[in-house]
């Protein structure tokens, strides 16, 4: 995938500017170096997929079709998409993980074993063979 359009943005290149009273500038600027940030991850991992997540803060419900958000941190993590949840590793609660895993169901994996009684290598092995996905993680918060 050809990533030259972006990777040669630069920050400095934009500037807010104007007669603008209700700007909060340090907010402005804040999301800058967010901005500046996600940049630089591009151009240093120019193969990961890119993949926005949204604070659920955001989106207080469904009677609306667009949401004011903002910019958030940039990051280089792994991510899993479980059967009812959405999964960061750097976050990742491995209970909660191994619950919702296609292969398990309720507490019970693909074999029909409690996975509370699993020994610690069973859990582990079990844990390991989570399919991650490395990318850049762009927080979207309120």
């Amino acid at each position: 995938m050809d990533m030259g359009i972006i990777t040669d943005l630069d920050i400095n290149d934009y500037s807010v500017s104007g007669d603008c009273h209700s700007c909060d500038f340090r907010k402005v600027r804040k999301m800058e170096n967010y901005i500046d940030m996600f940049l630089r991850l591009i151009k240093e991992n120019p193969g990961l997929p890119i993949v926005p997540v949204v604070d659920g803060d955001v989106v207080g419900d469904d009677s609306y079709q667009w949401w004011i958000a903002e910019w958030g941190r940039s990051e280089v993590d792994e991510y899993y998409i479980g059967r009812e949840k959405f999964h960061l590793r750097s976050d990742a609660d491995e209970e909660d993980v191994l619950n919702d895993l296609d292969s398990c169901s309720y507490g019970y994996d693909y074999y029909g074993r409690d996975i509370y009684e699993l020994s610690d290598e069973e859990w582990n092995k079990l844990y390991a063979g989570v399919q991650w996905i490395k990318a850049i993680i762009v927080h979207i918060t309120a």
